[in-house]
């Protein structure tokens, strides 16, 4: 495992980003958990559409951006290889029911979530 990028880094500044990396995934864990809630309805609720995919995508491309930084990938690298991975994931999503328009999602519905956990990671680089 190439961690380099990490091991450059100051003592503090990797604590620094590893709390970071763990709030992420805390966010990553509550956005498959909400997911999960949507799409299998409880109680006397009805899943509906795709709604359970918006929360599924979220949590997942931040599961992919963490993915990529344990495995040694630099953010730039990581946020690149978890944009490629939620587009493929959107991709298959899609062609599940290709003529139905409320169930189709851009390509780029994770981008957001993406850069803003990558924008958290760089915070904690600069100490901000």
């Amino acid at each position: 495992m190439d961690t380099s990028w990490l091991a450059s880094l100051t003592e503090d500044t990797r604590q620094r980003v590893f709390t970071t990396m763990r709030e992420i995934d805390t966010r990553s864990q509550r956005y498959y958990q909400n997911s999960a809630n949507m799409t299998r309805g409880s109680g006397m609720s009805i899943p509906v559409g795709a709604a359970g995919f918006d929360e599924f995508i979220r949590g997942d491309s931040l599961a992919a951006y963490l993915r990529g930084l344990r495995k040694g990938l630099c953010p730039t690298e990581a946020i690149e290889s978890a944009k490629v991975n939620a587009r493929e994931v959107v991709k298959s999503h899609n062609a599940r029911r290709a003529k139905d328009i409320c169930w189709q999602r851009a390509d780029m519905t994770a981008d957001s979530t993406i850069e803003y956990a990558h924008r958290q990671i760089v915070d904690a680089l600069v100490g901000r």
